[in-house]
């Protein structure tokens, strides 16, 4: 049977079909392109991608929708001495792309006033880009560009752009003039009041920069991803110069310095700075300067103080780079202004193990390629508190080899997996109970997980030179080890933190095999962290643990149960605790513990030299016994050694106050005071609510005003003016 169509029947079809092609697919690519963006999801790249690559798409638009879509905000990484992170996840090929893709729209010519807008869309992201990645030389070519177009609009954001690299090399006359052409024509525009605003501030013109901030904040607020000169911190800049800046700004100090990369100068770089409380800050609006085309910077004047100096970067930058720690500190500013340089390096390559390698016995090997000027080198595994998933919080912390060093001057070391499984560390707790987190208790080295590896190089002092782990990283692309067998019922038990079960289950096991070395370490850790709160038994710890010595002829697992005593529990176990100290000479951390014991049963000359044996850092005690003993000079020594930790006691203040001491003794009672004060502070931790008191009643007994000094130090270090 034959079907007649007529002719008009398919020329309507066709048509129909020619609309949906044409109009229908790219208006659909469009909107699931949109839906999947307003959710977050990255698939909506693919669909931009599929929606700019439609010959039938507005092609400008497509491209740079789909160039937004790989790169969604210049949001900083933030690096201070108190830690670092954060940021865009943008990679550096995402970023590399969009460039290409951005590129190549800038030369096409715009047909439509629709093509127009996102011709100079595209200009501006891309000027964005420049500029969050530091390239000076593509900056100045594309800021030519904007200068020589026809187009009113690119002309105005060349200009813009032009500026923001005069204000960046610190000619701010020159950046002014060009700002000046456009007050009454742009005063609206975000940039424009963003840069007008910067430019005042760095002349330290602060009030009138908060008119332009304050604009900013009014207009732009509910766009905060929005970016700016290749950064997202703006929006409350106005607000951060009225209240946080009044503390610290207003001052001659002004703090210079630089940013390198092998040698090489990274531009445009934010450069952050805030009070030395002790914790992570980020960085956002409280930027003081950033670097010019040379790597160099110049903050405005700060007061008097501590300070932690911080930069913020396109953390797409920082894939293959390290940053070089020789101390941490923080800057102590007393009418001179200081100097600071932050130097990145690139990371180190691990040759064994490759990402993912499966090990099977019970050592394996991990080998480096040499670090010039490295003296020793550490190896540090990865744990994830989901290690299936490699998520959630994460620890690294260095392990010994097989010869029990943990400093390594070989480019290659072997590690035993039965007596690193011995280690308690990366101790957390859950909830009210505290239940404690299930990697201190497993170990580390489980069957079925893979564990990355990392190595890092020092130099003679503990100065970070590099580490095979970048700044940002993915796991899943470095070195890492996976064992096989398979995890017991009992440590799925604890993976899951049921621990009344896992109890129960090694009891079981104990109870048919009593020499079982896995049960006896499992339990002894149980017991010994307290799987919750009130659950801790060091009674019966010490005896798994005793049991575990025995049959295994280590006395590694016993050390690690003394180590979790308090200054109590080493009171009441004092003859058992000495013991095990007596039994574990050779251990790294033996030094400490026995002046940890020396404290417990108050023998405070004793403990100081422990302490002043101790080689991997400089403990807070000993700097505290030092003073206990009057020995100033040495506390000082202690201050400034590159072993104590990050704190703002390194103050000139601090050694200023320390120093007038060392040549004028207090008198008995204000030392007497001080004494029971800084007894207190060996003895143990004390809480800000406690400390708060102690420190008030000690400093009203106290009139020497060098101890007064140090007293209120101490009193800021320790967050005990913060109220909650």
């Amino acid at each position: 049977m034959k079907i007649k169509v007529k002719i008009k029947t398919l020329l309507l079809i066709s048509t129909v079909f020619a609309l949906i092609v044409v109009w229908g697919v790219p208006t659909i690519t469009m909107g699931i392109a949109k839906y999947l963006d307003s959710r977050g999801s990255e698939k909506a790249s693919l669909f931009y991608e599929k929606y700019a690559n439609n010959r039938f798409a507005n092609n400008i638009e497509g491209k740079y929708l789909y160039a937004s879509s790989l790169v969604r905000s210049f949001n900083k990484y933030t690096i201070y001495n108190t830690g670092w992170g954060g940021g865009e996840n943008n990679s550096p090929e995402d970023i590399s792309n969009a460039k290409e893709i951005l590129i190549d729209n800038l030369k096409d010519q715009p047909k439509t006033r629709t093509d127009e807008d996102y011709y100079i869309k595209s200009y501006n992201l891309l000027m964005e880009a420049l500029i969050a990645t530091g390239d000076v030389g593509e900056l100045r070519y594309w800021i030519q560009f904007g200068n020589s177009s026809s187009l009113e609009d690119l002309n105005y954001y060349g200009d813009i752009y032009e500026s923001f690299l005069f204000y960046a090399n610190r000619d701010y006359d020159k950046a002014q003039e060009i700002m000046d052409k456009y007050k009454l024509i742009k005063a609206d525009d975000y940039l424009f009041n963003i840069l007008q605003g910067e430019i005042l501030f760095m002349q330290e013109n602060y009030d009138e920069a908060v008119v332009y901030f304050e604009k900013v904040h009014n207009t732009h607020y509910s766009k905060r991803r929005d970016s700016a000169f290749g950064s997202t911190g703006y929006i409350n800049r106005g607000w951060w110069i009225k209240d946080e800046f009044q503390k610290m700004g207003y001052g001659d100090n002004k703090v210079k310095g630089r940013v390198i990369y092998d040698g090489e100068p990274l531009a445009f770089v934010e450069i952050f700075i805030n009070p030395a409380y002790g914790g992570f800050r980020s960085g956002g609006e409280s930027y003081y300067a950033i670097t010019d085309e040379n790597g160099e910077f110049e903050t405005v004047g700060l007061m008097d103080g501590t300070y932690d100096v911080g930069i913020g970067i396109e953390g797409a930058l920082l894939t293959d780079k390290v940053m070089e720690r020789s101390s941490y500190q923080y800057l102590d500013l007393s009418g001179n202004g200081g100097e600071i340089y932050f130097k990145f390096n690139n990371t180190m390559k691990i040759t064994t193990p490759k990402p993912g390698e499966v090990i099977s016995g019970d050592t394996f090997m991990v080998s480096w390629e040499e670090v010039e000027g490295a003296s020793y080198y550490r190896v540090e595994p990865v744990v994830f508190s989901q290690p299936f998933e490699k998520s959630g919080s994460s620890f690294r912390s260095a392990i010994a080899d097989v010869n029990g060093n943990l400093n390594i001057k070989d480019t290659k070391a072997y590690f035993n997996i039965n007596r690193l499984s011995n280690l308690i560390s990366g101790i957390t707790y859950d909830g009210e109970d505290y239940i404690i987190g299930a990697n201190a208790v497993l170990g580390i080295f489980l069957p079925e997980i893979e564990y990355p590896i990392v190595v890092n190089a020092y130099t003679e002092e503990g100065g970070l030179i590099t580490s095979s782990l970048a700044l940002r990283t993915y796991y899943d692309q470095i070195a890492s080890v996976r064992f096989g067998g398979e995890l017991s019922e009992g440590e799925k038990l604890i993976l899951n933190q049921e621990y009344p079960q896992a109890i129960e289950y090694f009891e079981n096991m104990l109870n048919e095999d009593p020499s079982n070395l896995k049960a006896l370490n499992y339990m002894a850790k149980i017991y010994g962290l307290g799987w919750k709160k009130g659950e801790k038994d060091l009674e019966k710890a010490l005896n798994f643990a005793n049991r575990y010595s025995h049959i295994a002829n280590d006395s590694q697992l016993i050390f690690e149960i003394a180590r979790l005593f308090s200054i109590e529990e080493i009171k009441e176990f004092r003859e058992v605790f000495k013991e095990i100290l007596d039994d574990n000479q050779d251990n790294n951390e033996i030094n400490y513990y026995y002046a940890r014991y020396y404290i417990a049963i108050e023998d405070w000359e004793s403990a100081r030299d422990a302490f002043s044996k101790y080689e991997s850092y400089t403990p807070e005690q000993l700097f505290l016994l030092n003073m206990y003993f009057t020995d100033y000079d040495k506390a000082i020594e202690n201050l400034l050694s590159d072993g104590y930790y990050l704190s703002r006691m390194k103050s000139s203040r601090v050694i200023d106050a320390l120093s007038s001491l060392s040549d004028n003794k207090p008198i008995t009672p204000d030392l007497q005071v001080f004494n029971d004060f800084l007894l207190k502070l060996i003895k143990g931790s004390i809480d800000y609510k406690e400390g708060y008191d102690i420190y008030h009643s000690t400093t009203r007994q106290i009139s020497d005003q060098n101890l007064k000094t140090i007293l209120y130090e101490i009193y800021l270090d320790r967050h005990w003016d913060t109220r909650y």
